[in-house]
């Protein structure tokens, strides 16, 4: 069994509601006090030693129970809310200089990449127009007469457009709970024509 403290700071407003809920289906005199059905000062001789309310306001639960109670609690909004982080000029100028230079090393790091894959394409280019002049017959088997490009730009543009790179609309179904099963896995994107 696992114990649960409901103060202000673990519960807001809205999700004690819900947990009281969650607790009125389960069993025991520790569950019906902390749903608010039974006083404080109720009988204890009933109690087990799994259901004995501790000090300090903690409850001991059942396990489906506590269960409940966590998923709401990681669905409350006071727990997703990061704290703002108190910065001075000093470590503000710090962290646009490291951001900064992260920015750039990136930068360079992708535009050695385009580089180097634009020589790949280019090299590839001219050994298929090689391939085309010296043998025809290995020149089809090894792909024939595909869409000529005049540029790495179009070849990468042609490839982007596809794949969607967007999540498809059609996929987000707006509820207020999470999904039962959160992904779909034969999922494909209608085909424009």
């Amino acid at each position: 069994m696992l114990s649960v403290k409901l103060t202000s700071r673990s519960a807001d407003s809205v999700l004690q509601p819900l947990v009281r809920c969650a607790v009125r289906h389960s069993s025991g005199p520790a569950a019906r006090k902390l749903a608010g059905k039974e006083p404080s000062g109720g009988s204890s001789s009933s109690s087990s030693s799994q259901e004995k309310s501790g000090a300090g306001g903690q409850v001991t639960l059942n396990l489906s129970t506590q269960k409940i109670v966590n998923q709401l609690s990681a669905l409350s909004a006071s727990r997703k809310q990061p704290r703002l982080l108190k910065l001075c000029n000093e470590d503000f100028i710090k962290h646009k200089t490291i951001m900064n230079a992260w920015k750039l090393y990136k930068q360079k790091k992708d535009q050695k990449r385009e580089t180097q894959l634009l020589l790949q394409y280019k090299s590839i280019y001219n050994a298929m127009e090689d391939l085309k002049a010296t043998s025809p017959e290995l020149f089809e088997a090894a792909g024939g007469e595909g869409p000529e490009f005049e540029s790495h730009a179009e070849a990468t543009s042609l490839n982007a457009s596809k794949n969607f790179t967007k999540f498809p609309i059609e996929m987000r179904i707006p509820t207020d709970y999470p999904p039962n099963k959160p992904w779909i896995h034969s999922f494909k994107p209608k085909r424009q024509v």
